[in-house]
């Protein structure tokens, strides 16, 4: 808890400054502000999830950008990266969504399914096959403890996780379904055994409904952001039709508008009461840049011009405001703020930006 308690202290610190002072500027195009932000948020030892205040490692920060850091050529950084959170979690003995600027492994705001997914995908993506065997004893400890922890049978345990979504607690979320499905597919790839179940067939079965995939299972109907992007993007469905389907799904309700993307359509209140207090419909109807970009990846598949037309959108707001932005309030105009709150800048994620220019 006090470990929580020092990082919010510092994240309010910041919000405060950049009231009085504003955003830290790069030069130059959107190019090579992106670039900038990436040599920025390289600290040495690992990659930084910001150059502001997101400066602990967080695994889905760095799961969400490896495969472009890899491509943009920084392959060694990346198992450098990789080498050090290993380090850190193993001395924890647990994988974790985060790890503080100092070393200290922690979940925020509680364990999340997808830590250990995302660990896998960044092993296989940056070719780090000697760390998977020096650590293989300790991966197949975790997913021991994984699967205990996040399965029942073959659907996610219905429980409080943290997820991407982590202001939110999701009754087996759609999210957390496709990354057990992810987590399959990585560690065949690395050549560990494992029994999890078929999360494409749980995914088609339990969440698809012919138009787009429910948010969980709690019984509510709406159209989430994360629901129709991960399944596609985690490869566990691999169904271009359906991927048409649940895409025309969340443009018809405004959630790639005016560029993407949103987690709903209106603004909720956060379940957990910090966020729902000092950072008020932070995970609403807000634009998500990380979220965003990991759908116009697997946009310009199905409709290149749209998916340019985002681009396009990203590369605009990278220039007029010199920097990456977390995220914007929902009309775009502006980023998002509140009274203890101001959006992060400098994120990791402009490695994707980057790729996609």
């Amino acid at each position: 808890m006090l470990t929580e308690i020092g990082e919010g202290l510092r994240i309010a610190g910041r919000a405060l400054r950049v009231r009085f002072s504003g955003f830290k500027r790069y030069d130059g195009n959107a190019k090579s502000i992106c670039e900038k932000i990436i040599r920025a948020c390289w600290n040495g030892r690992y990659f930084q999830a910001s150059a502001g205040h997101f400066s602990e490692f967080w695994m889905r920060d760095f799961g969400w950008c490896v495969d472009s850091l890899v491509k943009l050529g920084y392959r060694k950084e990346c198992q450098q990266t990789l080498a050090y959170a290993l380090e850190q979690f193993s001395k924890a003995g647990r994988i974790t969504t985060t790890i503080t600027p100092d070393g200290k492994p922690f979940d925020f705001p509680r364990f999340s399914p997808d830590s250990l997914p995302f660990l896998m995908r960044a092993l296989n993506a940056a070719g780090a096959k000697e760390l998977v065997k020096e650590h293989r004893v300790f991966l197949q400890r975790q997913l021991r403890n994984y699967a205990a922890t996040v399965l029942d049978r073959n659907l996610v345990r219905d429980a409080k996780f943290s997820s991407m979504k982590d202001g939110f607690y999701r009754r087996r979320s759609a999210y957390d379904t496709a990354m057990v499905g992810m987590l399959a597919a990585e560690l065949a790839k690395a050549g560990i055994a494992h029994a999890l179940p078929d999360m494409r067939k749980t995914l088609q079965e339990q969440y698809w409904t012919g138009r787009y995939f429910l948010d969980d299972l709690s019984g509510a109907t709406h159209i989430s952001g994360d629901a129709q992007v991960f399944p596609f993007w985690t490869g566990v469905i691999q169904d271009s039709a359906m991927m048409k389907t649940a895409f025309a799904s969340l443009h018809n309700i405004g959630l790639d508008a005016p560029f993407p993307l949103k987690y709903t359509a209106k603004s909720n209140g956060a379940d957990v009461l910090a966020q729902r207090i000092f950072a008020p419909n932070y995970e609403g109807n807000t634009i998500w840049a990380h979220m965003g970009l990991l759908y116009v990846q697997l946009l310009r598949k199905i409709n290149p011009a749209l998916a340019q037309k985002h681009v396009e959108s990203y590369r605009k707001q990278v220039e007029q405001y010199g920097t990456f932005l977390e995220l914007y309030e929902p009309r775009g105009k502006k980023p998002y703020k509140s009274l203890f709150y101001a959006a992060d800048e400098g994120m990791l994620w402009a490695a994707n930006l980057r790729v996609l220019l």
